[in-house]
C-alpha cells in the first residue's frame, strides 16, 4: 500500500496522522486516526485482573505486548469528505495521509480482490472452498443481505452466510457450513488411533 502525505512530510512524520481511503467509483471516504507511541506499551499490564487471569500468557500476544502504535477506530469509518479531513488535520496539526483507493460497498469486488491475493500467493489457496460471511446484517434489511449474497454467489463464492456478531444470528449456520468442509478426522487423530490400535494388539507368539 503506497502512502501519500497530503499534509506533512513522509521523511519527518509527526507520529499522529489521519489516514484515509477513497472509493475509486464513488465519492465515499473512510478514515482512521493513527498514533505512534514514543514509548512502547505493554497493554497487558493494564487489563482488568479477571480478564488478565483468563487470558494468561496470551494477554501480551493478543493485546499487543510492546505495542508501539495503534489506530482508532481499528477499522476506518465513513467520513464527510477529504476536504473535511484536510481542515481537521490543519486545525489539529496532524499529518494527513492518503492510503489510496479501496472498493467500498461492493462485496463482490472485495471478494475478487481477496481471491487475486490468494492466487498470487499460490500453494493452491485460491482453489479451496470459499465461504463468505456478511456481518452486521442486524443493521440492514433482509433484502439488502440477499442482494449481496446473490452477487457473491454469482462471483464465485461457494456459500454465503448472513450473520450478526452482535446478536449471534446466523452463527450456528456459519459454523455448520465450515464443519461440512472439514474431514471427519484430522490426520493427527487418525495416526493417533492407529498407534493405539497397534498398542492393543498382543505380542506375537507361535504358540
Amino acid at each position: 500500500m503506497a502512502l501519500t502525505f497530503d499534509i506533512g512530510d513522509a521523511d519527518r512524520p509527526k507520529g499522529h496522522a489521519i489516514v484515509y481511503f477513497q472509493s475509486p467509483t464513488t465519492s465515499e471516504v473512510i478514515a482512521t486516526y493513527v498514533l505512534i507511541l514514543p514509548i512502547p506499551m505493554d497493554i497487558g499490564k493494564y487489563l482488568p485482573p479477571l480478564l488478565a487471569a483468563q487470558l494468561g500468557g496470551m494477554a501480551g500476544e493478543a493485546m499487543g505486548e510492546g505495542m508501539g502504535s495503534f489506530a482508532a477506530p481499528p477499522m476506518p469509518e465513513a467520513v464527510e469528505s477529504v476536504g473535511f479531513l484536510r481542515d481537521l488535520a490543519s486545525l489539529r496539526g496532524d499529518d494527513l495521509v492518503s492510503g489510496g483507493s479501496v472498493v467500498l460497498g461492493d462485496p463482490a469486488a472485495a471478494m475478487q480482490t481477496v481471491r487475486s491475493e490468494l492466487a498470487a500467493y499460490g500453494e493452491g489457496l485460491a482453489d479451496k472452498p470459499q465461504l463468505v460471511a456478511l456481518n452486521k446484517l442486524d443493521l440492514a434489511d433482509a433484502e439488502l443481505g440477499k442482494a449481496f449474497a446473490d452477487e457473491l454467489l454469482a462471483a464465485g463464492a461457494d456459500k454465503v452466510f448472513n450473520i450478526s456478531g452482535a446478536t449471534g444470528e446466523g452463527m450456528e449456520e456459519l459454523l455448520d457450513g465450515v464443519l461440512s468442509y472439514l474431514p471427519d478426522r484430522t490426520s493427527t487423530e487418525t495416526q493417533a488411533e492407529e498407534v493405539e490400535d497397534e498398542a492393543d494388539e498382543p505380542d506375537w507368539s507361535p504358540i
